[in-house]
């Protein structure tokens, strides 16, 4: 099915977005909702839309919609900079010696590791070119719902529309609007260190050189397992910029937070390998590194409000570990899929739309998101002698099923059905996820 790319003014809906959170999930929705024809309104808290923190996977069923956000194909075009061409990460232990490797597939389909605060300046830079209203540096002290419309309050001035979607993180306030149980993540007992550089500081320090030098033509990445922590090192963009991933065990750790890069390195320090580590992790940008939390969340009991004009997207929805390589992907899925079931539903029938969204995006998102889990904590248990070969990685890799979907086709080919299933009250049995996963109760 070829999917329309749209235009800077297309046909308007009649419906008025709004949207807290203006990440990749929040910009996503707000420039797929501009398509659609839809008014977009957004908010974001902080004044700065460029994180801190490393770089993500885009995966192709997340490269599929940034590319065709935009007339002048500028979002793909960032994206494509980015391709990845590291075809298997080596995994060493902490003796140096080499004990597995996580292959890397699909890298000729649109698989990318870019730097994440670039993205959502991308994006951002983007939706302001198209005209779209969002606003920075603002805090929504109030957000309401009835029958008719929606709205949120700033700065004491109360701005409608039809229908508001959370994208602001795991800790969203959105999560106690639309659920009455699993309203509140909590800390999984893993944490991540995250921290970016510029390549060229790579290739100015011959200690780094194992990485990352001027001769080097393709990506590389190496990962270190040891007993209380897992160190990717990763370049990307050709050399452009370098990335670091440190996922470890802490005993409380809610909030993200930037960091000393010695934190990190002195529980490894008594690593034999340490020397080959220490050059790189300096190498990090002060500025940007950081302690992330792991948040785990029970699912949702409704990813929509019981009114219908408050919904939930993204890690709001659905918290991803890093290790999964969906977690961005997947707030795009929800933001492309979230589009067209509105722009289906039409004005009269938000709360259609919205819960059209949620049957076409929850079994999918928890399943991907559940298996990660899975296969992280499964690492961590596994002695570390037994940390070999397939075992050598808590990283679940690309699966086929997952990176060929198109969601927006999935949206626009289910709708009907979609609709039958919420007007009916019968089931929905999705057909993005494997045939054997798909009558399985999802998990609480």
């Amino acid at each position: 099915m070829t999917i329309p790319t749209g235009s800077s003014s297309p046909t308007p809906s009649g419906i008025t977005v709004i949207i807290i959170g203006l990440g990749i999930g929040g910009l996503t929705a707000a420039l797929s909702c501009h398509l659609k024809g839809h008014h977009v309104i957004g908010f974001e808290k902080l004044e700065n839309l460029e994180p801190y923190g490393d770089g993500l996977i885009l995966t192709p069923n997340g490269h599929q919609v940034l590319r065709d956000l935009d007339d002048t194909g500028s979002i793909g075009e960032w994206v494509k900079k980015w391709s990845y061409n590291c075809t298997n990460c080596k995994v060493y232990d902490t003796n140096g010696v080499h004990v597995g490797q996580h292959p890397i597939p699909d890298t000729d389909k649109g698989l990318s590791l870019v730097p994440r605060g670039g993205l959502v300046h991308t994006l951002y830079q983007t939706a302001k070119r198209l005209g779209l209203d969002l606003r920075l540096g603002v805090k929504v002290t109030e957000f309401r719902e009835n029958e008719t419309e929606a709205s949120v309050v700033v700065d004491g001035i109360e701005t409608v529309g039809d229908c508001i979607i959370f994208a602001d993180g795991a800790n969203s306030r959105g999560r106690a609007v639309v659920s009455t149980r699993n309203t509140r993540p909590y800390y999984s007992g893993f944490s991540a260190y995250r921290g970016k550089a510029d390549g060229t500081a790579l290739i100015d320090d011959p200690q780094c050189h194992w990485l990352l030098n001027k001769d080097s033509k393709n990506d590389s990445a190496t990962a270190f397992a040891g007993p209380n922590m897992y160190v990717l090192l990763a370049t990307c963009g050709k050399g452009r910029a370098s990335f670091c991933l440190g996922i470890t065990q802490l005993v409380d750790n809610f909030w993200t937070t930037p960091v000393d890069k010695e934190e990190m390195l002195g529980q490894i320090d008594y690593w034999a390998c340490i020397d080959q580590i220490r050059p790189v992790v300096h190498k990090m940008s002060k500025d940007q590194f950081i302690l992330c939390p792991l948040l785990r969340a029970g699912v949702l009991d409704s990813w929509v409000s019981p009114v219908g004009r408050i919904a939930v997207i993204g890690d709001a929805a659905h918290p991803f570990f890093p290790t999964s390589a969906q977690g961005a992907t997947q707030a795009i899925e929800d933001a492309a899929t979230i589009a067209i079931t509105l722009q289906r539903a039409g004005k009269r029938n938000i709360k259609l739309g919205l819960k059209a969204m949620e049957e076409l995006r929850k079994h999918r998102a928890t399943f991907i998101q559940r298996n990660a889990w899975r296969v992280n904590d499964a690492w961590f248990e596994t002695p570390v002698d037994e940390r070999v070969g397939k075992k050598a990685a808590p990283a679940i890799g690309i699966i086929d099923w997952i990176a060929e979907h198109c969601c927006r086709s999935y949206a626009s080919e289910e709708f009907e059905r979609v609709r039958w299933s919420i007007e009916t009250g019968e089931a929905y049995i999705p057909t993005n996820i494997p045939a054997e996963r798909n009558d399985i109760p999802l998990p609480m």
